[in-house]
């Protein structure tokens, strides 16, 4: 069920955007309201 949310989020997104602004737009819609706004600027920029 996550994978096809995530599937969704994803093709709504515009397709210009960098990987950190594409990480955090997609964080924000499925944790905003949820994790501190700190957790999902330290997602978008994780990498591994």
């Amino acid at each position: 069920m996550f994978e096809t949310a995530r599937k969704i989020v994803e093709s709504s997104l515009p397709p210009n955007m960098t990987r950190r602004e594409r990480r955090l737009a997609f964080a924000r819609r499925l944790y905003a309201g949820e994790l501190p706004e700190a957790a999902l600027q330290a997602f978008a920029e994780w990498t591994a």
